[in-house]
């Protein structure tokens, strides 16, 4: 059954009503990220389009005989690019180009990475089968696990491992939280309700720690506690965020997800578990921390990765009985005290959900048994074809007779000179080998 891709990232169920110009970037780099979810007879409809290079590449890599995925795209995508919000998914120029591309007599099996009320609607208009859960869907039930105030009052009600913190709902609050918590580790990390990718998360600290990672900013605390309550207040709430989670900050050991899919009987299953690397931001002169890229499996030691998968399996399951359905990644990280503590969750995909779908198609469904999969984030490149040439040069493109080599994960687009590569080999020390030798040869300063 052929799949309807819909990228709606980055909407306000992820931001809140306002995106900012860095979200906006992240955003439409991401359909070319997203089309390895994609078979050969599927429909994806994007924010910006996606080349039909890039399209061959992956048919390519997926051994389809030619590239037959469609890309549908707002009509001002070329010079206004447009968050997919249900609105612009809804609106005579989408619905008519779905009609005209999609074969009425196949079924069709809706994909997306938010699941929104206004995707019931596409449907209905479409006329094609409603994804499962769909009556919850409407009653935009899963922002009940979008929301980080949410998921900590869910947290609590299944006795899950989380921060030491609280729900805030005025300045008056947040101050009294910080006072009752500020001394516990030093760091608070004070975080918008809606918000991903660590936009919207601020650290307040006593501590000289300015290599933070998860927030986006680091305030050092030279104000009265008053002071700092009305400030962060102010800039971190609006319309879409009227409160606020404070927790205590823990460094960690580890920072990982994990992801399940959800089915149609509520039941969640396992799809993968990796780590999120991050490192010293050489161009921030605070030398805070930014991210570099994803790695599957989580390296842990078997007895911790055990207690963490049980333990986010067990929320998965609350979330298939409340009546989610579809995909959930669920944050988390093991402390310097060998501690795991939950952070999140959110109902989409994640950033290893690709990642995952690449290593299923190429290396069969047990491949975290016997492959590692890293991504490597902003490797500089000034053209698809320029970084296609260095691998192919090099000996380094993903052969798929060996099932090892590096494949682009995501080409240089929308004012962007860097390429994601994604890393797979039989072991962590031969990932580390390719990724120096990547970074030598596009000169990638790490």
């Amino acid at each position: 059954m052929p799949k309807l891709i819909v990228l709606n990232i980055s909407t306000e169920q992820m931001m809140g009503g306002v995106i900012n110009p860095e979200f906006l970037i992240r955003a439409l780099k991401r359909p070319d990220r997203n089309s390895w979810l994609a078979d050969e007879d599927d429909i994806i409809v994007a924010s910006s389009q996606i080349s039909s290079e890039f399209l061959n590449y992956v048919s390519e890599n997926y051994g389809y005989s030619n590239n037959k995925i469609k890309v549908i795209t707002p009509k001002k995508s070329s010079s206004n690019p447009q968050i997919l919000s249900d609105e612009v998914l809804l609106s005579d120029d989408i619905i008519n180009s779905l009609k005209s591309e999609m074969c009425i007599e196949k079924k069709w099996n809706l994909c997306a990475c938010y699941q929104t009320s206004g995707l019931i609607e596409l449907c209905r208009k479409l006329n094609i089968d409603m994804p499962s859960g769909f009556e919850f869907i409407e009653q935009k039930g899963p922002d009940l696990f979008n929301r980080k105030s949410h998921f900590r009052r869910i947290a609590a009600g299944i006795n899950l491992s989380i921060p030491k913190g609280f729900v805030v709902s005025n300045p008056l609050s947040l101050a009294s939280s910080i006072n009752n918590l500020i001394d516990e580790t030093g760091i608070l990390i004070i975080k918008q309700d809606r918000g991903g990718g660590g936009m919207g998360n601020l650290a307040l600290t006593k501590t000289k720690d300015r290599q933070l990672p998860g927030v986006s900013k680091v305030i050092p605390f030279d104000l009265s506690i008053e002071e700092h309550a009305e400030k962060i207040w102010s800039e971190l709430t609006d319309s879409w965020n009227n409160e606020l989670v404070i927790e205590c900050y823990h460094k960690s050991s580890v920072a990982l997800y994990c992801e399940y899919f959800i089915d149609s009987n509520g039941q969640p299953s396992f799809l993968s578990n990796g780590s999120i690397r991050v490192e010293k931001d050489q161009s921030n002169p605070l030398g805070e921390m930014k991210w570099i890229g994803l790695e599957i499996p989580a390296i842990l030691p078997l007895s911790t990765n055990l207690k963490v998968v049980s333990e986010a399996t067990r929320l998965a399951n609350q979330m298939g009985q409340i009546g989610y359905r579809g995909y959930v990644n669920i944050d988390m990280i093991v402390t310097l005290d060998n501690e795991y503590i939950f952070n999140e969750i959110n109902a989409r995909w994640g950033g290893g959900t690709a990642m995952h779908f690449i290593g299923n198609k190429l290396l069969g469904k047990n491949y975290m048994n016997e492959y590692y999969l890293s991504s490597l984030r902003e490797v500089p490149s000034k053209s698809f074809q320029e970084a296609l040439h260095i691998l192919k040069s090099n000996d380094l493109k993903f052969n798929m007779q060996r099932k090892t080599g590096v494949i682009i994960l995501r080409p240089s687009i929308y004012l962007d000179n860097s390429i994601e590569c994604l890393i797979i080999e039989k072991s962590i020390e031969k990932v580390r080998a390719i990724e120096n030798k990547i970074l030598i040869l596009f000169q990638g300063d790490r």
